[in-house]
């Protein structure tokens, strides 16, 4: 979860199910009723140029956490000028092998490369 002042409004009844209590536990209340809490709960708002460069790699079917918190988070990165690279899993939900497969694996390894390429001299 990136921003709980949009991720009801983005869940789907499962993600519902399981994020309206998660969330009164966290916040004593609702994000529409805890606004400022939620804010200053939602990592999306306190992106900044010293963060580091981010791969986030989003299930295109989760029930679990809506796909467009990652487009929030990717946005934001982009709108402070921070590395960040989102990969969509086609076909996939939250977790799972494919996550971890030979492909994504690459994905990786290539992200930290070049993360690192630029660090070094």
């Amino acid at each position: 979860m990136s921003n709980l002042t949009t991720i009801l409004a983005q869940s789907t009844p499962h993600g519902l199910k399981v994020r309206v209590p998660a969330l009164q536990l966290l916040l004593g209340g609702q994000p529409d009723e805890k606004p400022e809490l939620a804010r200053l709960a939602s990592p999306v708002f306190h992106v900044d140029q010293d963060d580091p460069p981010l791969l986030l790699i989003h299930g295109d079917q989760d029930p679990q956490a809506p796909i467009n918190q990652s487009h929030e988070l990717q946005g934001r990165y982009e709108a402070v000028g921070r590395p960040c690279e989102l990969i969509i899993a086609h076909d996939s939900k939250h977790g799972g092998a494919e996550f971890f497969d030979a492909k994504r694996m690459a994905i990786l390894r290539a992200f930290l490369q070049k993360q690192l390429d630029k660090k070094l001299p």
